[in-house]
Parts: structure tokens; C-alpha cells; sequence
């Protein structure tokens, strides 16, 4: 990943969630209510999903993120959870995309096979 990115995984940066939900929001122009909702429950009542992933550059703004989620708004249920991402279009490098799939597949789920919706 380049040096000056920090992947930041939100449950544990409650400080970066409001930050996050407007991104996310902005990005997919989707009410950043939804976000402020799944961003805030995360981890809270045991289940695996939702998990809520921001990279940061130095001066903590949101380069990227990527969120797994049970629906990516699609019909099939039995593809859950989905991987959802974005990148900005200023920081698309190869390195900093591949350290959130890769936390996110590798150092999160394990051996859990997840359904990958990305944009």
C-alpha cells in the first residue's frame, strides 16, 4: 500500500464515522442515514456482518473504502454478504485497492467465501 495511506477499520474509529457515512452517501448518492445506521451497528450485536473499511490518507480524508454488507441492492439473497468498494478517482492504485480486498477477504473473514459486488 502507498506509504502515506492508513486502512482504518471503522468499528474500532468511531471518530471517522460520520465522515465515512457522508463519503459513502456522496459516493453512491444514498441517504447517509443508511450509512450512519449500518456504520453505527456494526459489530454490535455479534453478527459478522456489517464491517466498514475507510482509507485515509495523511490528513485522515477518505481515499477510498469498502463495505461488507448482506445486500448489495440485488435480488439474489443467496449471494450474502457482498464486498462492496469505491475509490476515489484520485487515489486509485493498484497497491491501496488491493490492501482493502485483501484485508477484507484475508485478514477479516478467514476461510468465510464471500460474494464480491465491486464498482
Amino acid at each position: 500500500m502507498t506509504s502515506s495511506l492508513k486502512l482504518k477499520f471503522l468499528r474500532t474509529c468511531p471518530a471517522l464515522h460520520e465522515k465515512a457515512a457522508l463519503w459513502f452517501g456522496g459516493k453512491w448518492n444514498i441517504s447517509p442515514d443508511l450509512y450512519r445506521k449500518s456504520i453505527g451497528s456494526a459489530g454490535t450485536d455479534g453478527r459478522a456482518v456489517p464491517q466498514w473499511y475507510v482509507l485515509v490518507d495523511e490528513d485522515d480524508n477518505i481515499v477510498a473504502g469498502a463495505g461488507v454488507i448482506e445486500n448489495d441492492f440485488h435480488e439474489r439473497r443467496d449471494l450474502s454478504p457482498n464486498v462492496s468498494r469505491c475509490l476515489s478517482r484520485k487515489h486509485t492504485a493498484a497497491e491501496a485497492s488491493q490492501d482493502i480486498f485483501s484485508t477484507v477477504y484475508g485478514g477479516i473473514w478467514g476461510n468465510l467465501a464471500l460474494n464480491a459486488s465491486i464498482w
